[in-house]
């Protein structure tokens, strides 16, 4: 899910590239995804975080879209100064604030990894 058009065009380039057969680039508004109940089973978000409004509300929705034993990732820019990524602090959202948010839509933190040199990476679960 993607909120620019020529983001969606570049990930579906990709996912011919590489035969994914089972993924699915798609232009959503950033209010709600548009995606069917019990529809997917891995939502992935990526440095879009902090372009959500009421996130704890978005979040309660779209755990209507997971199918049984669904997961939601979010990988995104540490809320620090970096040479990548949005160079204003304040446009960063911290792992601390997404795992509260996510937690008070409904979710748990199922794991938490930092092999990236700029990003953190969350997986959620219901």
């Amino acid at each position: 899910m993607e909120i620019e058009a020529s983001m969606v065009e570049l990930m579906k380039q990709d996912a011919r590239k590489l035969n994914l057969a089972n993924y699915e680039a798609r232009l959503v508004k950033p209010d709600g995804p548009g995606l069917e109940p019990q529809s997917v089973d891995v939502i992935f978000l990526s440095d879009t975080y902090h372009h959500l409004s009421n996130r704890v509300g978005y979040f309660r929705n779209l755990s209507k879209s997971l199918k049984p034993n669904g997961r939601i990732v979010i990988v995104d820019f540490y809320k620090r100064p970096l040479p990548v990524g949005p160079e204003a602090v304040e446009d960063k959202v911290s792992e601390e604030t997404i795992i509260e948010e996510l937690r008070q839509a409904g979710y748990r933190l199922r794991k938490s990894m930092n092999f990236l040199p700029y990003q953190y990476f969350l997986e959620f679960e219901l």
